[in-house]
């Protein structure tokens, strides 16, 4: 099972014209997809096999063949590193083997709980902008990215560009954090302190609470999103003046959510959680009538 998760199980495959191989099982489930969906097989084949060392862009075949796309234009899209959302195509660059939040953010529609329709939208952990993308084509305002990574901002930066959106989505390379010093998980492979230094590189970064991102970009009513791989934390430390600013918070927790349920209700807020495994999952909160 491990090695299938990892998707180093291979699978043989037969099809009727007497053509053999292998597959892993991701490739096999894409496979499936598009018997599923009445596609010309061989031509997907040919593909996953000519960019089986770039699953970005079997991520990206993947979410075009699920809107409905047949296997030219989803090829094409693929290629192109684009994405069809509400008829529109979506260009979106990932780093290495990244490619799963696209199916989550535009297929799965995991952040489709939040109302941001003119309403600013801060987007603590915006990766590579996917997100801060999905609640701009959602009809955000306006939306203010945090990503700590240069890496992931870089790529963020070109996206955002790539789809003239940089009216509507503004990009800082900063954390969010309230303590003298705030640790995130290994995943992230980086330590980040208050006064803004980080011990990456000899990099220097700001880092923002929430209420100094209310107070610099003059926030009125907005909404917040949360995946910063533990960072979420700080969140418990925040007035709870600043939290009412927003209508609707969704948080993805990583190590537990009893303490940020017991700070969300004392704040005003109705909290739902789901659990994804022991210590995982996220929380839906939406401000009580004032």
């Amino acid at each position: 099972m491990w090695d299938i998760y990892r998707r180093k199980q291979k699978i043989f495959v037969e099809f009727r014209n007497g053509h053999k191989t292998w597959v892993n099982a991701f490739e096999a489930s894409l496979l499936s997809l598009a018997i599923k969906n009445g596609l010309d097989v061989e031509k997907i084949l040919n593909f996953i096999q000519m960019e089986r060392f770039n699953k970005n862009r079997l991520y990206l075949l993947n979410l075009a063949i699920r809107k409905g796309l047949d296997e030219n234009m989803a090829i094409e899209y693929a290629k192109h590193d684009t994405i069809l959302y509400k008829n529109t195509p979506v260009v979106m660059h990932l780093p290495a083997d990244k490619g799963i939040s696209i199916l989550e953010i535009f297929y799965s529609e995991v952040y489709k709980f939040l109302n941001v329709e003119n309403k600013t939208v801060v987007d603590i952990g915006g990766f590579v902008a996917d997100s801060a993308i999905y609640f701009a084509l959602n009809g955000a305002k306006k939306v203010i990215m945090l990503e700590p990574c240069l890496k992931f901002f870089e790529y963020a930066i070109r996206n955002v560009k790539e789809n003239n959106l940089e009216e509507k989505i503004i990009l800082l390379n900063a954390a969010y954090g309230l303590n003298e010093e705030i640790s995130l998980d290994k995943t992230v492979e980086r330590i980040l302190n208050k006064d803004a230094k980080q011990n990456f590189n000899e990099r220097k970064i700001r880092i923002y609470s929430l209420e100094e991102l209310i107070k610099e970009f003059n926030i009125r009513e907005a909404v917040l999103k949360m995946d910063c791989e533990g960072c979420e934390y700080n969140l418990i430390n925040e007035n709870n003046q600043i939290l009412s600013t927003f209508s609707s918070i969704q948080i993805e927790f990583h190590h537990g959510y009893e303490e940020l349920l017991e700070k969300l209700k004392d704040a005003g807020f109705d909290v739902k959680v789901e659990l994804n495994g022991k210590n995982f999952g996220y929380i839906y909160a939406k401000r009580n009538q004032k």
